[in-house]
This record gives structure tokens, sequence and C-alpha cells, in this order.
């Protein structure tokens, strides 16, 4: 969901730690021509549709995206981003799912590639704002679930 006040926009995301069977997870390098951080890397996922709980959006946009369904999702962490840029702003609430991958992954046209990752690796990529953060607290997390 998103709403634009001018230079302004507002909104709320869904994004999901996908685990395949590897034990790895998932995470798509966004477009040179995205909106927001073009060319970052971020988890599956995208905005609400008017009407979805969080949970909808976080399965809807990870089939759109991966061709994968989530099995077993729970919910993560949830933040606040702001983006400050001279002729554009962007302040979203990202919620955050975790879950395990069914299906074969497979990138659509929103994204310019996908890559199956440990957590440890995925810190060394170009990530969205906030998301390295995010790692961190999702791999200690992981590490006391065991």
């Amino acid at each position: 969901m998103e709403v634009r006040d001018g230079k302004n926009r507002k909104g709320i995301s869904c994004y999901c730690f996908l685990e395949q069977k590897n034990g790895k997870y998932l995470f798509a390098q966004r477009n040179l021509t995205s909106y927001w951080n073009p060319g970052k890397w971020d988890l599956p996922g995208g905005k609400m549709k008017f009407g979805e709980t969080p949970e909808q959006t976080a399965k809807r946009e990870v089939k759109e995206e991966t061709n994968q369904t989530i099995k077993g999702i729970k919910l993560f962490d949830t933040f606040s981003v702001h983006v400050k840029k001279p002729n554009k702003n962007l302040h979203t609430i990202r919620i955050i799912f975790y879950g395990k991958a069914k299906g074969t992954a497979k990138k659509n046209h929103e994204n310019a590639q996908l890559k199956l990752l440990t957590l440890k690796e995925a810190q060394r990529l170009t990530l969205v704002p906030k998301m390295k953060k995010e790692i961190k607290k999702f791999k200690r997390f992981v590490e006391k679930s065991r």
C-alpha cells in the first residue's frame, strides 16, 4: 500500500526470509529502474495492496517474485525506513516474515537476479537500508532456535 503526497511516498511492505531446502535463503536484486534502491539486494517481497493482511501480502509478493510459496509463515520483525533524497522522500513500514520455501525459485521482471545465500554471505551484498541489521538479527534468532 502506498500513498503519494507530492514528492513524498508512504507505504507498508512485507518481506520474507525464505529458507530453501539447502538451508540457504533467497535474496533478490532490485532492477536498475526501481524507484527505491535500484540495484540493491533485499528479501523477496513488496507493497501491501488495499484489503490485504500483511501475511497475504508476503505470500503474494513471494509467489510473484520467486514462483515459490511460503510454508509455515511466521512474523519476525517490523521496522520503519525513511529515505530522503533531493526530489523524493520515502517512508515505509517493513514487516518481515520467515518460512520455508516450497517450489523452484524463478525470477520475474521486477528483479535483476535471485541468489541463494547463507545469512553470512548475504551480509556482504549491497543491501537496501537497514537490511544488514535485520540479517544479523535474524541470524542470531536462527542460532538461538537450534
